[in-house]
């Protein structure tokens, strides 16, 4: 991870997985002043969320590795439903990689 940030430059913000799958990051553009407020991620690295101020407004920005099989996707996509409607009336920021069902 030292690495990644000294190569970066900006900040970078991490949810791991195991050592040979899954987790995802959110890299902001070093020139960029982002201060970070609230993180919240699964403890399998599915998913990251950053509650982060750039400026004056506040986002909710959320990266998202969803696993392969169909029972982890649906378990998967209603724990991140629950825990994305208590954000619903904030400016949200979706992205990451999303397999079919």
């Amino acid at each position: 991870m030292k690495l990644w940030n000294s190569e970066w430059g900006g900040k970078i913000f991490y949810s791991h997985g195991s050592n040979h799958s899954k987790g995802v990051a959110i890299l902001f553009n070093p020139k960029l002043d982002v201060h970070a407020e609230n993180t919240e991620s699964d403890k399998n690295g599915g998913y990251l969320m950053l509650e982060a101020k750039i400026y004056d407004t506040t986002f909710i920005f959320c990266n998202i590795y969803s696993p392969n099989d169909n029972n982890s996707q649906n378990s998967f996509f209603s724990s991140l439903n629950g825990t994305l409607r208590q954000y619903a009336d904030m400016k949200i920021v979706i992205g990451g990689i999303l397999t079919a069902l």
